[in-house]
């Protein structure tokens, strides 16, 4: 058609916030199709600059911005530019083009910057508030824009936006970083009962952000363990505490909550208040397995710090070390006195119990077989010098595995002197340092 505007093809949605508000999105995608060329030649540099989606979503999130404020935007920190910012990169990143070991992932604009030219806009920006502002509002925006990235990485980018513009109705034209991370809190709470906000809270305050939750918090669960020894080697037996009170002071029914358990780094299982305990099976004998658990609110998602404990399925496989080692003898044979162990190193009973190491400077000479009907008794050993000397000696203890494991050496003791002791030191060099120890001696043939 013979229409200037013909061509202009957009598609628009609306979406109602809780303050009553309601907006109107439109698709720029293929927004504008089929210009004729002369037009496109009289716009040219405009096109040039806004190639990419980045700057038109950048201008957009001003827009709601301004938009949701009644025409109060605020740049205060340079909140606005850090709005605008964080709207470009939620988009950026739903896309799928990049992946977070691409520099360009946590780029705010693709088409320009990140060169010696100009360095660009990022979504990783590691300044901390208050005392990392500049008092330019484009590289203080990157704060604000890098937090709410940060945020929407662990809870997704429909619950950020969501929050994110909910927070910005409740904003005006003096409104700092600050202020707007506590309006983000509210509008979690207002929108998700403030399901999201232990990973809010964590990110707001780590950036430097001073914000109050004004739900209350679970306690930790106490007296987390968990144990697993050689008659369970494919399971592991957790126990904890419940919480019994929020972090208010008012008491916390086992009804109102779970424990949530994670298994190295992912969520297993979710255990009703009241049963303090959870068996977890089909595990690998000898693999270390880390667990964390934590209490949430039924009603309203918000959870306690995490405790944590790691342990090994069977218990550890390395024996504990003996006690109580003496030796007595001479220069041609050692008797050795010590005390095997009963467990290993983490208190598991030891039930591979196959003998005693013995070192001589540090060397091994010899092994005393032993089982493990022998653990946790007093026990002797004599051997006999090949060579006649004073040495240091110490022992460890191995079990039967294939390689064995071996335990920590005990503290090395020197062969028995017969004393008194004479030595006439005839031959040249070091004294016996099985006998002596040379400590700043000034030595001479006057």
């Amino acid at each position: 058609e013979n229409k200037l505007f013909a061509t202009l093809d957009t598609r628009s949605r609306r979406m109602s916030l809780n303050s009553g508000r309601e907006i109107v999105l439109t698709d720029t995608v293929g927004f504008i199709r089929d210009l004729p060329k002369d037009l496109f030649a009289a716009f040219r540099a405009t096109f040039e600059e806004a190639q990419d989606a980045d700057v038109i979503l950048h201008e957009l999130g001003h827009g709601l911005h301004d938009w949701l404020t009644n025409g109060s935007l605020s740049q205060v920190n340079g909140l606005s530019e850090g709005c605008g910012d964080y709207w470009a990169n939620s988009y950026n990143r739903a896309t799928g083009q990049w992946t977070p070991v691409d520099p360009q992932y946590y780029w705010v604009f693709q088409w320009d910057g990140h060169n010696e030219f100009w360095a660009g806009r990022v979504t990783n920006y590691t300044a901390t508030y208050p005392g990392g502002l500049t008092g330019s509002i484009h590289t203080d925006g990157q704060m604000w824009a890098s937090t709410l990235m940060q945020i929407y990485e662990e809870i997704g980018r429909t619950v950020t936006d969501s929050n994110f513009l909910e927070a910005l109705s409740m904003t005006n034209g003096g409104t700092n970083q600050e202020d707007a991370a506590q309006a983000f809190i509210q509008a979690d709470i207002d929108l998700f009962g403030g399901a999201n906000l232990s990973v809010i809270e964590f990110y707001f305050t780590q950036r430097g952000y001073n914000i109050t939750i004004p739900l209350p918090l679970p306690l930790a669960p106490a007296n987390f363990n968990v144990y697993s020894d050689y008659t369970t080697p494919t399971s592991m037996q957790l126990n904890w505490n419940d919480p019994i009170l929020f972090n208010t002071g008012d008491t916390l029914q086992p009804e109102q909550f779970t424990i949530e358990i994670e298994r190295d780094g992912a969520p297993m299982v979710s255990i009703p208040g009241g049963s303090e305990q959870f068996a977890d099976t089909g595990l690998v004998d000898g693999q270390e397995y880390r667990y964390k658990i934590f209490a949430r609110v039924n009603t309203t998602g918000m959870v306690s710090p995490e405790v944590e404990y790691a342990w090994i399925a069977g218990g550890s496989p390395v024996p504990a070390a003996p006690a109580s080692f003496s030796l007595s003898g001479n220069e041609l044979s050692v008797k050795i006195y010590w005390e095997s162990p009963a467990v290993n190193v983490d208190g598991t009973p030891m039930d591979d119990y196959a003998g005693i190491n013995l070192y001589q400077n540090g060397a091994l000479v010899e092994t005393f077989t032993r089982s493990s009907a022998d653990t946790g008794r007093a026990d002797t050993a004599l051997y006999d010098l090949p060579v006649s000397g004073f040495y240091d000696w110490h022992i460890t203890v191995i079990d039967n595995e294939d390689p064995p494991n071996e335990s920590e050496p005990t503290q090395p003791l020197g062969t028995p002197l017969a004393l008194p002791l004479l030595e006439e030191f005839a031959a040249p060099g070091e004294p016996n340092p099985g006998l002596w120890i040379n400590s700043n001696t000034d030595i001479n043939d006057r």
